[in-house]
């Protein structure tokens, strides 16, 4: 265990020029100046401790020996006897923990910090003075001013005028113009819901190699005919190009109907639509074995057909098209496979909800100049 010293430290008024850094090294230089206590070294016990004798006195014979038996007798007849007995057995024990014992505690407290023991002995200095350094405090005064702030106004007099009372006067006043501006706002509501002429296709914007006609809402690419198409094998690919406005009013939009000899195959916007007719997503020529058959499914090679099928398909279809309309500019490409004679043709439905019945609501703000 470690020694234990009691540092009374007695301050006086010579003792003021000493800086508190010089105090924290003198208590510093005896702490590191003391030294550890070992029971089993060679220090003379009997010279570190007052009044040591042996760590074996013979009192502690009394538990261990006969003598207890020869006191527990003594004592049924002897007060004296019994009160010694009962002293021992009723004295308490101590364990002096080092880490817990506020005899160590404190004093470790008073290594750690020995600085903080001198403040409550003695009070901090009010009058000490920093030797040396960079300041640690400093006094910023700012002063302000305030004021009112005076000026002289002055008016001149441009006419003075004297009244008598019994003349009659005349004066003369000048009107003065000014122009102000203000709004009428129109707003339009829609009273009745109705049917867009074109079902949302700009007509004027219908671009085409073919021929078109809109009628009750009927929008036909192509001539409904016969054979005005020739050839062996032959493909014949047409665009048509046109302009959709206000996309999310359109109620409907459908392929509602197709012609086509001998295979057909429609796309909108890049999506294939409708292949005919047979299904599948492409309509290419091909050799094959030695022959030109039509493939019309890029999945399986094994999808192929005469070009000549000797029919000329009418359908009637029920395709919705709105999921691949986009507002504005739409692309619609049609491929025909024709061998001998054929033709090709397709018609769709588009119905658009406009307004037929308008109200005009005029906000005025004009009221005040009238």
């Amino acid at each position: 265990m470690k020694g234990i010293f009691i540092l009374l430290i007695l301050i006086s008024a010579q003792a003021n020029a000493v800086t508190i850094d010089n105090g924290k090294q003198m208590a510093n230089d005896l702490v590191s100046g003391s030294q550890t206590f070992t029971p089993n070294s060679s220090v003379d016990l009997k010279e570190a401790v007052p009044s040591y004798t042996t760590s074996s006195p013979p009192e502690t014979q009394y538990s261990s020996g006969n003598m207890f038996d020869a006191a527990t007798l003594e004592a049924v007849d002897n007060e004296a006897s019994q009160f010694i007995k009962n002293s021992y057995d009723k004295r308490p024990d101590f364990d002096i923990d080092k880490s817990t014992s506020p005899i160590f505690t404190k004093a470790k407290t008073i290594i750690d910090d020995p600085q903080a023991v001198i403040d409550n002995l003695v009070g901090r200095y009010g009058d000490c003075k920093q030797q040396g350094g960079d300041p640690l405090f400093s006094d910023d005064i700012r002063t302000c001013d305030e004021y009112i702030e005076i000026s002289e106004q002055s008016c001149s007099v441009g006419r003075i005028i004297e009244v008598d009372k019994d003349y009659k006067y005349k004066c003369s006043s000048k009107r003065n113009y000014t122009t102000h501006t203000c709004d009428r706002t129109l707003t339009l509501s829609c009273q009745s819901q109705g049917t867009c002429a074109s079902g949302g296709i700009v007509l004027d914007s219908i671009a085409t190699d073919m021929a078109w006609a809109y009628s009750g809402n009927i929008l036909t690419i192509g001539t409904i005919a016969d054979n005005y198409w020739q050839g062996s094998c032959a493909v014949y690919e047409r665009t048509t190009h046109f302009t959709i406005h206000n996309l999310d009013k359109i109620k409907r939009f459908i392929l509602k109907r197709v012609g086509y000899d001998d295979y057909m195959l429609i796309r909108l916007n890049g999506h294939v639509i409708f292949n005919g007719p047979f299904g599948g997503d492409k309509l290419e020529v091909a050799n094959i074995g030695g022959g030109r058959y039509v493939q019309y499914d890029s999945s399986n090679n094994s999808a192929y057909s005469y070009c000549e099928l000797s029919t000329s398909w009418t359908q009637n279809l029920n395709i919705d098209l709105i999921p691949y309309l986009v507002q504005g500019s739409n692309e619609l490409t049609i491929k025909v496979e024709v061998t001998g004679s054929g033709e090709g043709w397709l018609q769709i439905d588009s119905e658009q909800s406009c307004c037929s019945t308008w109200v005009e609501n005029w906000t005025d703000n004009c009221g005040g100049y009238k």
